[in-house]
């Protein structure tokens, strides 16, 4: 029954979010709506795991809004580092949660974050973060480095 509770809410926050948040929202620019709310609930929600299409959506519409400068990096780094690092480790276990695209824009994300929030941010988020997700952090950041320092000729 909580499986079926879950995959309902997950449903339901991806409507929502695609309806007032994510790409072309038909309702974002809506007078009523609270977006600070709307977007707090959102991030509250993440990471979804129930149904992979609307996991990707969703998790593709994170890297979207951070992109965008709608999420706040510096004053939402434990949450986007949270977030990501989660995301990461169960794709790292086989969930698939975000595409190959969505995949090299979070590391990009993380690599970001390095450069533009304070460390003592970095490091305290970090800190409050599972074993798992600062290991996917890392590993992504790894991999971040990596390919940065590929030489084209």
């Amino acid at each position: 029954d909580s499986v079926e509770n879950a995959f309902v809410v997950e449903n339901a926050v991806s409507a929502l979010a695609s309806l007032t948040l994510i790409g072309p929202a038909p309702l974002t620019n809506m007078k009523y709506l609270n977006k600070e709310s709307i977007l707090s609930t959102f991030l509250a929600q993440l990471p979804l795991r129930e149904d992979e299409a609307e996991a990707k959506i969703c998790h593709s519409g994170l890297c979207d809004l951070i992109e965008h400068g709608q999420i706040d990096l510096t004053a939402q780094a434990p949450t986007v580092l949270n977030l990501l690092g989660e995301i990461l480790y169960y794709v790292e276990e086989g969930e698939e949660l975000m595409d190959e695209v969505t995949l090299s824009r979070a590391g990009r994300i993380l690599g970001e974050m390095q450069r533009v929030v304070p460390g003592s941010v970095v490091q305290s988020a970090f800190s409050g973060m599972s074993e798992e997700a600062q290991q996917a952090v890392n590993a992504a950041l790894q991999q971040q480095h990596n390919r940065s320092a590929l030489v084209t000729p």
